[in-house]
């Protein structure tokens, strides 16, 4: 019987391609930040019954794990995404591949796992990296059926099956850290939310893969050049993990890797929405350069709005999330916030260039910007940590990051035809507010109650926290809108955000309608 017909079965969104982009991005990003909201609240949970060292030497095994895992990962995602004409032959042939990948991933885990643990000095890693195979075999089932949701940009299915499973993943590692207070809980969390996640692929999905090898060459084909690029790309985020959980130790990696998660939980996760989001559109944009070019410009709109006032807030108020998140106990991750978080805001600005580049057929181009990235990253990770140990590692981070913003916006500019500082310009009223914002922030003691963290309790330092958030948003939205107003309501962020504002409140006040009546 020939299995090989056609396939789309997720029903495509209507409207233009530009008003899908811009709907999908606000989806994932509230979605996302829901449930960042609840792994924050997790992680406060956690992080006072476990220690910076069970982070610590968890987010080493996880680093571990995931570079051996990206070493075989061909993107059948982004694959399947960039199709023209997809069969099931096509999906089969996917599933067939991840698996097997999978599982041979997970048997180099294995057998690597003792030898790290000699070289690591920490005879815990071993066990630590034993209990991560699962996870690499688990991911290998996943259904592809899924993504055909959101290679049409319709990603409602993906964030409610995500949103389910990091729920289930976090009762589950905090029910585990409450009867067993130790890194296990952390590895059971993770383990539950990857099992969650793949059961519930399968769920309300049409269809199901068979197993088949008929079209595995385009997987092939199309994952050789990101498999390099992501490989260096990860070496890059991650040399720095390395360096101070080999020097350091594990207690220090912990308070880094916490600061860190705090910072991408808050300001990062623009970036995750959007590179799900852009890839299916630049592709079908990819053969008109000035609809690129505007899709573009309008992204990165639409990202600094969103992104600025989260990162250079949680900047300033860093020593009050910490404390009031996690304890005293982890101070050491204030200085990770307070420098990291305004620059990862900043690099939301490429954010998109990955999507754009494989989208428009640049992947050498990237290769090579990945390349440069790494030795400009690693030359500062090195002179950092062995002039300044764990600070000097932060602002190696700062200044590889400052490199890679500019570089990144002249990359993206050489592919669009545009001029490096486009999105600057584009954005002015977002980098305006949040100057606004920042200076009254900054110097808020004068007129603000700013509390004393050492001696007031918890409660009023959560409320006079609430406060400083509340004002500085108010502060950046007002001063957003009466620019925008002086500048004659031109489209541009506002414009996209109060349309899905009024879209989003429509659907809910439909449903609320539709509930009552019946």
């Amino acid at each position: 019987m020939d299995h090989d017909n056609p396939v789309d079965f997720a029903p495509r969104e209507t409207g233009g391609v530009g008003d899908r982009v811009a709907g999908s991005v606000t989806l994932l990003f509230l979605t996302n930040m829901l449930m960042r909201v609840m792994q924050l609240a997790t992680t406060a949970i956690l992080a006072r019954l476990l220690t910076p060292a069970d982070y610590g030497l968890v987010a080493l095994a996880t680093t571990i794990a995931g570079f051996i895992d990206l070493i075989s990962n061909l993107q059948i995602g982004g694959a399947i995404m960039r199709m023209q004409d997809i069969t099931t032959e096509h999906l089969g042939s996917a599933f067939t591949v991840n698996l097997i990948r999978s599982l041979l991933t997970a048997v180099v885990l294995a057998l690597l796992a003792q030898p790290l643990a000699i070289y690591m000095d920490d005879i815990r890693l071993a066990g630590v990296l034993y209990a991560l195979v699962p996870s690499l075999v688990i991911a290998g089932l996943n259904n592809p059926y899924l993504l055909l949701f959101a290679r049409n940009i319709d990603y409602r299915k993906q964030v409610t099956r995500g949103a389910i499973a990091v729920i289930g993943g976090s009762l589950a590692g905090i029910v585990t850290a409450i009867a067993m207070p130790s890194y296990w809980a952390l590895i059971v969390g993770s383990l539950c939310t990857n099992l969650i996640a793949m059961v519930l692929s399968y769920w309300r999905v049409p269809g199901l893969p068979r197993l088949s090898l008929k079209k595995s060459a385009a997987f092939f084909s199309y994952g050789s050049w990101l498999i390099l690029i992501n490989i260096i790309e990860y070496i890059n985020g991650k040399i720095d993990y390395v360096l101070i959980g080999k020097g350091l130790g594990s207690r220090s990696l912990g308070a880094y890797h916490v600061g860190q998660q705090v910072t991408v939980m808050a300001t990062g996760d623009i970036v995750s929405p959007l590179s799900q989001a852009l890839m299916p559109a630049f592709s079908i944009m990819s053969t008109d350069p000035e609809r690129l070019k505007a899709g573009y410009r309008q992204v990165q709109s639409l990202t600094l709005a969103l992104a600025l006032p989260i990162g250079f807030g949680i900047s300033l108020l860093a020593k009050d999330t910490i404390y009031l998140l996690v304890g005293r106990q982890w101070e050491l991750a204030i200085p990770v916030i307070h420098f990291l978080a305004p620059i990862i805001a900043l690099q939301t600005m490429v954010a998109s260039i990955d999507s754009l580049a494989l989208a428009t057929g640049n992947a050498p181009r990237l290769v090579l910007r990945s390349f440069i990235f790494l030795c400009v990253r690693a030359i500062l990770m090195f002179v950092g940590y062995y002039t300044g140990g764990f600070i000097g590692v932060i602002y190696a981070r700062m200044l590889s990051g400052s490199f890679f913003l500019l570089y990144g916006l002249w990359f993206a500019a050489r592919i669009t035809n545009s001029q490096w500082y486009d999105p600057i310009l584009v954005s002015w009223r977002s980098f305006l507010s949040v100057s606004v914002m920042w200076i009254a922030l900054y110097s808020g003691p004068g007129f603000l109650p700013w509390g004393d963290l050492d001696h007031d309790p918890i409660y009023t330092l959560f409320f006079l926290l609430a406060a400083k958030i509340l004002f500085g948003a108010a502060l950046y939205v007002g001063t957003h809108f009466l620019t925008w107003k002086m500048a004659g309501f031109p489209d541009g962020s506002e414009q996209k955000l109060l349309e899905q504002i009024r879209r989003i409140t429509y659907k809910l006040s439909t449903r609320y309608k539709v509930a009552r009546t019946t």
